[in-house]
């Protein structure tokens, strides 16, 4: 059917030429019978036109005719189109994703006490800070990350009355129970078995302040403690697993060694589990060729 649209510019007619196409819809498996299409408007129209009919937006749409493809801003005179023509339509109707119901808090917007809140919510709790002893800290929060090593000192049933390492062993206990929770933990306890253990950690400086301490070696300190007393303890299971019942099955290296004279061909080997491998960096040593440890390079 062919309309008269009014009047262009110098007075000419425009003519627009409206006639009904089917559409093919692929994913929704049907056909539209007598869709309209004006070729005289935009096809942004027609896309539009199609969106109701099928809820599929138009970014999602992709229409066809004959290899042409319909999008906005296409002149659809210039399309092979008539009446009867078939159209294909490409594109899903699923629903975007719903407005949230509630509306969004930024952290700025709440309360100090609200902050606090959302800011803690899934947190693991910490252990407060006595006084430059966040080598201390750290080092306990790392430890409690070997399910093994806590397992071990949950299990341990020595005990320290008078020994001052059982304890060291007995706090630690302790402290790793409170970090179930989920509040802040207060580590005094173990601050004090372990100054008693070893004294340098008990340093004061100026104005009588704690000194700043070495987290690797408290470490060392910690793990050296434990290897000694739990050393004769029984096997353990995690999660129905046997488990190594020495600290050196969890944190030791075995070490092999082999010393080669510079004159000659004598060499000798040397086997050693130690705890921690040390690695001597000279101001003359500018780089390492490559270190192997556990056969990784």
């Amino acid at each position: 059917m062919t309309l008269m649209k009014g009047t262009g510019m110098a007075g000419c007619e425009v003519v627009a030429d409206i006639f009904p196409v089917s559409v093919k819809w692929i994913q929704g498996k049907k056909t539209l019978d007598d869709v309209d299409i004006d070729t005289a408007e935009d096809a942004e129209e027609f896309l539009s036109k199609l969106w109701s009919l099928t809820g599929v937006p138009m970014e999602r749409q992709k229409v066809m005719i004959k290899g042409k493809s319909i999008k906005p801003g296409v002149d659809l005179s210039k399309l092979p189109l008539k009446s009867g023509a078939v159209l294909t339509l490409m594109g899903t109707s699923e629903s975007l994703p719903e407005a949230p119901k509630e509306r969004v808090k930024f952290i700025e917007d709440v309360e100090d006490e609200e902050q606090q809140v959302a800011l803690m919510e899934g947190t693991p709790p910490g252990l407060l800070n006595l006084g430059n002893t966040c080598y201390m800290n750290s080092t306990l929060q790392t430890l409690k990350c070997v399910p093994e090593f806590v397992q071990a000192i949950s299990n341990s049933t020595t005990v320290s009355e008078g020994d001052t390492q059982a304890s060291l062993v007995k706090s630690a206990r302790g402290v790793f129970q409170q970090l179930k929770g989920s509040s802040t933990v207060n580590p005094s306890v173990f601050l004090e078995s372990l100054r008693q253990c070893y004294p340098q950690f008990a340093e004061r400086g100026e104005g009588g302040h704690p000194m700043q301490q070495d987290a690797e070696e408290c470490m060392t300190n910690i793990l050296s403690t434990c290897k000694h007393v739990l050393q004769n303890e029984s096997a353990m299971e995690v999660e129905g697993r046997e488990m190594p019942n020495s600290i050196q099955d969890l944190f030791g290296v075995h070490v092999k060694s082999t010393l080669v004279a510079e004159e000659g061909n004598e060499s000798e080997e040397k086997e050693d589990d130690v705890m921690k491998l040390t690695c001597h960096i000279s101001a003359e040593t500018s780089h390492l060729a490559m270190v192997r440890l556990f056969g990784f390079a």
